[in-house]
């Protein structure tokens, strides 16, 4: 890439930066406009005018993405021809692919005979010199067999011929470079095995009708066909997260029909957003479908730009032979952008083991305790989570506790570490809590369960203020800015009181509302807290158990004292009243409130017109430091003496240093 090159995207990025505020601008006009509106058919015209602002700006957002990874391309070619040995083993001059597949069933293999150097394609010589055979799987060799070309040779790397796989030492080193392999093939073929179940009419189907504003005219034998092709393994697959998400270039093949990998992506993401009811023959049909199309859109969500805690969210359901594999196939993604965080590949080391070190690596190499959100039902150590379990454990919540708060994380021994944490309640009681795999009327029964065991116990407080911090505690922070609280609450109350007919007149929000409701309160319940608030904690929580912030843990914590020095980690919550940094800063000054935008919060003011990311309870920052925005979005800071080349993104007026001064109860503790 030419320096030229290097200079156009940076000034396509400031261009769109600037088109990106106009638009958000133009978003905060309109919404203004729609909450002033009182008739029906202007309240649609502008919820029409702001979705395609909001599908504007994410246009614009994908395409600074797309500059920013072709930027760090630019800027890490050195690094990568220094560190592509395979490329140089296997590429000197010559095209070839890497393979993506499933071993599947090695009970019946089949057998494949092997030559040395001097009879392979790259040689001048004639000689062809038989030095053994390997057995490999049937989907293996079925792929092999489809991709062959007929005319002329073919390079293709695929790990279960390339890698010795009884040499425990070389499997080690191979897994160490498996992300540089796939991130510089000339392209990853997907395999997802033979022709089978109409696979071909299901590919056609998906590269065909890709437009949002068209409905899928499908039969229902066109519906099963995906269904099922969605179903293979291939698409549940682990490893085939990094395989996918490092390709430069990538085609799907399955039996004779091919797909490219950006049309199929493409496809995946119209029915993931139109959210149609396919016309399958029965309930466990639709079941199966509706999981395999969220598995779906985890795998084409995962990819090199997001963070170690993001991609562990979207393959918590994913396959795979060895759980040491959900560290390692997890870090071979963020090795695209930072090499640091490849930790040596070891085999023999405990799965538990494995975890332990990567949270430590991670916290340290980041000053981040992110991980700690996982940890939910873990073994102890408490504070690492088992990733292999997550299945098992609900999902994510969202929230800034601790929004720009660097952690800091002091390693004690083996089982035991310490970090600074905010005491924000203890909790006096819960309440029944949702089943983990259910329905969408059986989460609606909790909750009305949930309300009625909260009303019958709190009766100091009226029964309308229950319902609002239900709600509140409910409510998913993405939608907190923009739900009505009150026509929430007169939902809830309907449901109590046996409504089943409740989303006829409901706004976009409360439709959002319902549709992400399901995925916060699983396996979860409401807890009270002893000074009156209802928060959204883990199904294991107790009377008695303490709610803290930990800096560098967006997700504040509920542990359990474990002994007179140490706490034990039971899972993370959402608390609504600590929900925006208020254990570190306190509550917003009167007038103002918070909007989430991306990757971005925004501080509003109404009543002044004002729209800022600079947080109105933080004073000027320290003596030689300044504030920057990034181009993805948010802020970073850098100091005079560091230069702006050394940004970081923990604002200094939060670091615990600075809130102590300030008087916030920062308190040091001990997990176990």
């Amino acid at each position: 890439m030419s320096p030229e090159r290097e200079a156009e995207i940076l000034a396509r990025q400031e261009a769109i930066n600037q088109q990106i505020t106009e638009v958000f601008t133009q978003e905060g006009v309109l919404e203004n406009l729609l909450a002033e509106a009182d008739w029906e058919p202007v309240k649609q015209d502008l919820r029409e005018q702001i979705s395609r602002l909001i599908d504007k700006r994410n246009e614009l957002h994908q395409e600074n993405t797309e500059l920013f990874v072709e930027l760090d391309k630019i800027r890490e070619l050195d690094k990568i021809r220094e560190l592509d040995k395979i490329r140089d083993e296997l590429d000197r001059g010559r095209r070839h692919s890497a393979l993506s597949y499933v071993w599947g069933d090695q009970s019946d293999p089949e057998e494949i005979t092997l030559y040395t150097a001097a009879g392979c394609f790259w040689s001048r010589s004639k000689e062809k010199r038989h030095v053994g055979a390997l057995r490999i799987g049937r989907n293996l060799a079925a792929a092999l067999r489809r991709l062959r070309r007929r005319s002329r040779r073919r390079a293709l790397w695929c790990d279960s011929i390339c890698i010795n796989q009884q040499d425990l030492a070389e499997r080690e080193r191979e897994v160490q470079r498996m992300a540089h392999l796939y991130l510089h093939t000339d392209k990853v073929v997907a395999w997802l095995g033979p022709e089978a179940d109409d696979s071909q009419l299901a590919l056609e189907r998906l590269a065909r009708y890709i437009r949002a504003d068209v409905e899928f005219p499908f039969s229902v034998r066109e519906w099963q066909a995906i269904e099922r092709l969605i179903d293979r393994l291939w698409f549940k697959r682990l490893w085939v997260r990094q395989e996918i998400a490092l390709a430069s270039s990538a085609v799907v093949v399955c039996g004779d029909a091919k797909i490219s990998w950006p049309l199929l992506r493409n496809a995946a993401i119209c029915h993931v957003q139109k959210l149609p009811r396919p016309k399958l023959p029965d309930e466990g049909c639709f079941a199966r479908y509706e999981s395999n199309l969220e598995n779906l859109n985890s795998l084409i969500r995962a990819n090199a730009g997001m963070s170690n805690t993001d991609v562990i969210a979207l393959t918590r359901d994913s396959l795979c032979l060895d759980d040491r594999d959900r560290v390692y196939g997890v870090l071979g993604i963020l090795a695209k952008y930072d090499d640091e965080v490849l930790t040596s590949v070891n085999y023999n080391l405990s799965i538990k083991e494995v975890y332990k070190d990567f949270v430590i690596r991670y916290s340290r190499l980041y000053s981040d305790l992110s991980m700690l959100e996982f940890c939910e039902i873990a073994t102890r150590p408490s504070w690492v989570p088992d990733l292999d379990n997550l299945k098992n454990s609900p999902y994510p919540l969202t929230s800034r506790s601790c929004y720009s708060a660097r952690a800091q994380l002091e390693v004690l021994d083996r089982d035991r570490i310490s970090v600074y944490g905010i005491s924000c309640g203890t909790i006096e009681t819960s309440f029944s809590p949702a089943p983990l795999s259910c329905s969408a009327a059986t989460i609606k029964e909790s909750i009305t369960t949930m309300s009625s065991e909260i009303l019958e116990y709190e009766t100091s407080q009226n029964n309308n203020m229950m319902y609002e911090k239900l709600i509140r505690a409910l409510l998913p922070y993405e939608l907190k800015e923009m739900a009505s609280i009150s026509q929430l609450k007169a939902l809830l109350q309907a449901w109590r009181n046996g409504a089943t007919n409740d989303a006829q007149t409901i706004s976009f929000a409360e439709g959002e509302f319902l549709r992400r409701l399901p995925r916060n309160i699983r396996g979860r319940s409401c807890r009270l807290t002893i000074d009156g608030s209802v928060i959204l904690g883990p199904s294991m929580a107790r009377s008695g158990d303490c709610i803290y912030v930990v800096p560098g843990c967006e997700v504040p914590l509920v542990l359990r004292q474990a002994d007179d020095t140490a706490y034990q980690i039971i899972g993370s919550c959402y608390h609504p009243e600590y929900a925006n940094r208020e254990a570190l800063l306190g509550k917003l000054p009167s007038g103002w409130r918070t909007l989430s935008r991306e990757r971005d919060l925004w501080y509003v003011n109404d009543e002044q017109d004002i729209g800022t990311l600079d947080d109105p309870r933080l004073g000027p920052l320290p003596q030689g430091w300044k504030e920057n925005k990034l181009y993805t979005g948010g802020l970073s800071w850098y100091s005079d003496q560091r230069g702006h080349n050394d940004l970081i993104i923990f604002d200094p007026r939060l670091y615990t240093e600075a809130l102590k001064a300030k008087g916030v109860p920062v308190e040091r503790i001990t997990l176990v």
